[in-house]
This record gives structure tokens, C-alpha cells and sequence, in this order.
């Protein structure tokens, strides 16, 4: 369930809370999302990018589903009004009492000039096992494919924690959770070749030498360790999100020397 990347996370986990209280309806979900950079597997480019995402969702009970995003980079000088557009429909299967099995794709379509890291990977297919219980374990497989290919591997933990309400007809939640991801890193390759055209413009300043890009297509290594902490208040209809991510990135190509990555995602859904 990895979408242009992880807002979409985010989108689909608070779709699980609502399914909760109620998977029985066809159900319509808009999302709007304010994230302060790009994420992709806890790895950013070499510039900030914030951006704001919006989302629709149509979930039907048999577990089917299609969605449509939309997303605006905000430090950049674009004539057009989005930055990507993206379609996607995927398949949550009940495999038991607390087994749930998901599969899904999605394309997403990216201007030439994107400066974001997953443009070179506009199409994604994705399969997730998640066991909730007392802690909520996931483990989640992705072959990102387009100009280059890639592969992949999230195992994560998280423990949704309540901390009160309101009222009877509300909640506030706060779950922590752990990611540990593992992938290849072939799309730096269209990354690099595209700064080096300058078609970033002044988005990305400086450049690289030509000869370095082959450094980048790598075997499936560890990308990044990952805590996260959504800070949620829930009522039957919406949520209001705020959601903290660290990353400690582990090998990685040379174009930072960062060794750590956060992201600060503010988000509201709302479900008819």
C-alpha cells in the first residue's frame, strides 16, 4: 500500500479506522494532506519538497477499491496547476479474525521535469499482510516499475493508543509504530541523468559528473529505519491527523551526507 509515497500511508490507514466502525456501506473518503517533503522509502532528493495532496477513495464492502490523487509541489515554479496526478485500484482481502491480505496498483502520472525521486517509477504494484492484534505487524512487497525497476521490502509495528476523548462520540489516538525498509535503488540513475540535464532547473542546484550515475543501480540493501508517530482525533465522519516520521537511512548513493531524514504530515478525512 505504498502510493506516491507516504501520504497515500497515511490515507489508507485512517481509511482502515473508518472501515472499523463500519465495512458493511459503500463508502467515499476525500483527503487532504499537508506534508513538509517528499517521502520515498525515508529517502528525500537533494531539495525540500513540500507539497500538499488531495485524495479521493471509493471503498466498496466486498473490499474493492479505486482512487484518485492529486498533489502541488510548493517550492517550485510550475505553470501547471498539480505537480502528478494518480490513478490507482486495489483488492483488501479478510483472510481471518485478525488477518488482512491487500493488493493493489497504481499509476502516476509525472511531468518530464519532476524533481521527486519516484518519478523515474510512475507505476507501482503492491501486495501487504497485515496481523492485528495487541500490536498491529505488517509485512508489504513493492515492484515499482516505469524508466527503471525496482523492488521493495517494508516490515513495520505499530500499537494504536487511546488518550481519552471528548465525548462519547469521539477519540484521540496516538499510534507509534516502526518501520524497517529494504529496497534497490535503480531509480537514482533517471534521478542523476535528469539533474545533469539541468531539467530541474533552479530546484536543484549544482550537478553531478555523467559517470557516477552507474553507481547508483544497487543490489537490494537496507534503505532505512523508520519511527513514526500519528497523533489522531477521530470521530465517525472525519479525522484530524498530525503525523511525525524519523528516518536513520542506511546505505545510501552519495548525494547527501544527511544520515537522517523527518517529515511532519498534516492531515484531515472526511467519509460520506
Amino acid at each position: 500500500m505504498k502510493y506516491l509515497y507516504i501520504s497515500l500511508l497515511c490515507c489508507f490507514s485512517a481509511l482502515k479506522c473508518f472501515a472499523q466502525s463500519d465495512s458493511t456501506k459503500t463508502t467515499f473518503t476525500l483527503a487532504a494532506i499537508y506534508s513538509t517533503n517528499s517521502n520515498y522509502y525515508g529517502q528525500t532528493s537533494e531539495s525540500r519538497l513540500p507539497y500538499v495532496l488531495t485524495n479521493g477513495t471509493l471503498r466498496f464492502p466486498a473490499g474493492l477499491y479505486f482512487s484518485a490523487s492529486a498533489y502541488k509541489l510548493l517550492n517550485t515554479q510550475e505553470s501547471s496547476t498539480v505537480s502528478a496526478t494518480a490513478l490507482g485500484a486495489g483488492f483488501e482481502l479478510n483472510l481471518g479474525k485478525n488477518v488482512t491480505a491487500d493488493l493493489n496498483y497504481q499509476h502516476t502520472f509525472y511531468p518530464s521535469t519532476s524533481p521527486m525521486l519516484q518519478a523515474a517509477n510512475n507505476n507501482i504494484a503492491s501486495a501487504s499482510l497485515t496481523y492485528a492484534w495487541w500490536l498491529s505487524t505488517g509485512l508489504s512487497v513493492d515492484y515499482a516499475f516505469g524508466d527503471q525497476e525496482d523492488i521493495f521490502a517494508t516490515f513495520g509495528v505499530s500499537k494504536q493508543i487511546s488518550l481519552g476523548s471528548f465525548s462519547d462520540r469521539d477519540i484521540i489516538t496516538l499510534s507509534p509504530g516502526v518501520e524497517i525498509v529494504g529496497g534497490s535503488r535503480h531509480y537514482y540513475n533517471e534521478y542523476v541523468v535528469k539533474k545533469n540535464k539541468g531539467l530541474f532547473g533552479n530546484i536543484l542546484p549544482g550537478g553531478f559528473q555523467d559517470e557516477t550515475v552507474k553507481e547508483f543501480s544497487s543490489n537490494f540493501d537496507l534503505m532505512s529505519y523508520n519511527l513514526k508517530l500519528p497523533l489522531a482525533y477521530n470521530r465517525s465522519h472525519y479525522i484530524f491527523e498530525a503525523a511525525y516520521q524519523l528516518s536513520v537511512l542506511g546505505k545510501q548513493p552519495e548525494l547527501t551526507s544527511t544520515k537522517t531524514n523527518s517529515f511532519l504530515n498534516l492531515s484531515f478525512y472526511y467519509q460520506f
